[in-house]
């Protein structure tokens, strides 16, 4: 057991220290930060040999469906960056960024026009896509890997480190995939965060997924839009428009999910972003067990303040909150102006979830006034 640990350990270190430099340096890596991370690599790959592969059909599969700026990327790590799972953070990344597609055939913007939806007829591949993953098929997937994105360990976790060590030695691509399609194997859980479909458009997935589950997770919509009028970078700069498309596609997804829900019992699930960070090891332990995972109860210890994106402010005291208390901390800054318009163009939202309401910027501050009600359908 402490063989194990401190195999974990320096093997994360060493694998943080390949993939940054691989990343910020894009040039060659120290030799003694390479023959440290082929070590462990080697030492990673016996491990896994010595564990038996999941019986064939036994593999658990999860999808994990949100928005961005949602939490999402918290959540995934809980279920991601596990010794027993495959991650695969964001895989349709490269069809969008700001972009959700819709079947049968749409792509919308998800930035500013509301308007702009489109012909598109990359659903049914991006569909495709996701179930090769959840059969560890990547021989065809090299074209959606992102070194800056599935090259962060901080994102992906360590789910990649053989593929990455592989490309580095300027192996063949295509012999690099087989060594990540070894990986999924051989993990008892296959884990994808997925941004950019709706919840109508995972019907297909389940059907053909027997071991596939599916938590969709909403966050108050004032939240989401607050984060991303704080996010370095974010490149909305009408924030009203920008809620208008967020709550349409919310609006959209909980009709979805509870379709789904009923078709497939106990494989779907709505949460929260603010439930989960509510007394989170209890919370942690039902999810674990809806999606069928050994519950460690030291891993939402480990992972319990949020790693926040690069903010476009300095200040210390709103950065400070936004790690401290990363559900809510948006009632202490969000202008009583933004909060006014994205009501306005969510209000169908806000009464759907039990959203509360604030009539101005001093009940706003009042943290305990709670931020919505539950249903039991949304409580985990």
């Amino acid at each position: 057991m402490v063989q194990t640990w401190r195999l974990t350990f320096v093997c994360g270190l060493a694998a943080s220290l390949l993939i940054y430099s691989l990343i910020v340096f894009q040039e060659s890596v120290p030799r003694s930060v390479s023959m440290s991370a082929e070590t462990c690599l080697m030492a990673r790959v016996k491990q896994d040999e010595s564990r038996d592969r999941p019986p064939t059909g036994s593999q658990r599969k999860l999808l994990l469906s949100s928005y961005m700026n949602s939490g999402s990327s918290f959540t995934g790590s809980l279920f991601g960056h596990r010794d027993d799972a495959f991650y695969f953070y964001e895989p349709l990344w490269t069809f969008g960024v700001f972009s959700y597609f819709r079947s049968p055939n749409t792509e919308c913007d998800t930035l500013e026009d509301p308007t702009n939806c489109r012909n598109s007829t990359r659903v049914a591949d991006l569909l495709e896509i996701l179930d090769d993953i959840y059969h560890c098929k990547f021989s065809s997937l090299g074209h959606i890997i992102v070194p800056s994105v599935h090259g962060r360990s901080s994102l992906s976790g360590t789910s990649w480190l053989s593929f990455h060590t592989c490309m580095k030695n300027r192996a063949p691509k295509q012999e690099c995939l087989k060594i990540l399609e070894t990986t999924c194997h051989n993990s008892a859980h296959v884990v994808t965060k997925v941004l950019r479909l709706t919840t109508w458009d995972l019907r297909s997935l389940l059907e053909r997924n027997q071991n596939l589950k599916v938590i969709h997770q909403f966050r108050n919509p004032f939240a989401i839009i607050n984060s991303r009028s704080e996010t370095k970078g974010y490149p909305a700069k009408n924030f009203s428009l920008n809620a208008d498309i967020l709550c349409n596609k919310m609006k959209d997804d909980f009709q979805g999910v509870r379709t789904l829900k009923d078709t497939f019992p106990n494989r779907v699930k709505m949460i929260f972003y603010e439930d989960l960070k509510t007394d989170i090891e209890t919370k942690v332990r039902k999810l674990f067990d809806f999606v069928g995972m050994h519950f460690d109860r030291n891993a939402p210890k480990q992972l319990i303040n949020v790693k926040i994106n690069d903010a476009n402010s300095n200040i210390t005291d709103m950065n400070k909150n936004r790690i401290k208390d990363n559900a809510r901390w948006w009632r202490s800054y969000m202008s009583f102006r933004l909060y006014e318009q994205v009501l306005e163009k969510c209000t169908e939202v806000v009464r759907l979830l039990n959203i509360t309401t604030f009539k101005n910027r001093a009940e706003m501050f009042q943290t305990n006034i709670p931020d919505l009600k539950l249903s039991e359908e949304m409580s985990i």
